[in-house]
């Protein structure tokens, strides 16, 4: 991946105010391809002390909307389909995996998924995101 990409990629998500409100850490980019990892607190959890499903949406949402980026464009979400597969009980981390679909010249589209740090398939779905610049 060109480094003006990747710079698109950490500067997205250092503006992204929730993203850092969470404690959301990149830790993968390669172009088309991110992973991301939040560490879970009680502050995250439902009243029944699972990851609350918003924690586990803006995952998946924010690593694919990286990378939609990391081909050094200015994306936003256009659409999601977004299925909860298990609760997140007692995780230390959660961590979310974007994978191409398809890159389109202004449509792209990546499956996401996300995993607890035992690897508890917690949700997945498929993001659009729509260039803007």
């Amino acid at each position: 991946m060109d480094q003006e990409a990747e710079k698109l990629v950490q500067e997205r998500i250092a503006k992204n105010r929730f993203a850092n409100l969470i404690g959301m850490k990149l830790v993968k980019v390669e172009t088309g391809y991110v992973v991301t990892m939040i560490p879970i607190t009680a502050d995250m959890w439902n009243p029944y002390n699972a990851v609350h499903g918003g924690v586990l949406f803006t995952a998946a949402d924010v690593a694919g909307g990286a990378a939609a980026a990391s081909y050094g464009r200015k994306v936003v979400t256009l659409d999601a389909d977004f299925h909860y597969l298990e609760a997140g009980m007692n995780c230390r981390y959660i961590q979310a995996t974007a994978r191409e679909v398809r890159c389109g010249h202004h449509v792209m589209v990546f499956r996401l998924d996300v995993t607890d740090d035992v690897n508890n398939h917690l949700a997945e779905g498929t993001f659009t995101y729509i260039a803007i610049d």
